[in-house]
C-alpha cells in the first residue's frame, strides 16, 4: 500500500515565525514575546509520535524538523534512525522510502523452530523469505540474521542491542521453495 503525501501550504518561512527548533535535542517550542515562557509545542499521539498543529493543520515533529533544517518538506518518510519516536534531533532522521523504512524494524529475525529444539534465522527480502539456517543456540541465529540484515538492508539494518551491526559477510542463504 502505498501512503499519500498532501502538498503542504505550511512553508519552512512560516514555520520558522512560529516555532524555534533545537537540532541537537529536537525539541520545539512556541515563539512567544519577550517575557513569556516558552511552552513546548505539540502532544504525544497513540502511536507515540509528537504531534504539532500549525495554523490549525496537524502535522508530525519529525516532518517539521526537516522542513525546519532543510527548507524543503521531504520528498518521502522520514525514518528514526534509533527507533526512537520522540527522539526527534536532525541527525536521527532521514528520509526512507516505505521499503527502507519497514526494514527497519525490531523483529527478531529468528524463533524457536517447529518441533525443533533448534533457533531457525530468516529474512524478509523483497517480500520473500529467506531461510539463514538452524541453529543450537539463540545468540547464533541472532548474529547470522544481522549478518544477512547488514548485507541485503544496509544502513537501514536494524541494529543489535548495544546498536551496532554485526560484521557481515555475504549471506550463503537458500531461499525456501515457494516462499513469498
Amino acid at each position: 500500500m502505498s501512503r499519500r503525501f498532501v502538498t503542504h501550504k505550511l512553508t519552512a518561512d512560516r514555520l520558522r515565525e512560529v516555532l524555534l527548533y533545537e537540532p541537537a535535542t529536537g525539541e520545539f517550542t512556541w515563539i512567544r514575546r519577550k517575557g513569556t515562557k516558552r511552552p513546548s509545542a505539540g502532544y504525544i499521539n497513540h502511536y507515540g509520535y509528537r504531534v504539532i498543529v500549525v495554523d490549525q493543520q496537524n502535522y508530525h515533529a519529525h516532518r517539521l524538523a526537516w522542513l525546519y533544517v532543510h527548507g524543503t518538506w521531504p520528498a518521502c518518510l522520514v525514518d528514526h534512525v534509533d527507533y526512537d519516536k520522540s527522539n526527534n534531533a536532525i541527525s536521527n532522521l532521514r528520509e526512507a522510502s516505505e521499503t527502507e523504512n519497514q526494514r527497519n524494524n525490531r523483529g527478531l529475525g529468528y524463533s524457536l523452530g517447529h518441533n525443533s529444539k533448534n533457533f531457525e534465522a530468516r529474512i524478509v527480502v523483497n517480500k520473500r523469505m529467506i531461510r539463514l539456517g538452524s541453529y543450537a543456540t539463540e545468540q547464533e541465529a541472532r548474529a547470522r540474521y544481522l549478518a544477512a540484515a547488514k548485507t541485503y538492508f544496509g544502513e537501514f539494518a536494524q541494529p543489535d542491542d548495544g546498536g551496532q551491526i554485526a560484521g557481515a559477510s555475504h549471506p550463503s542463504a537458500t531461499s525456501s521453495p515457494g516462499a513469498q
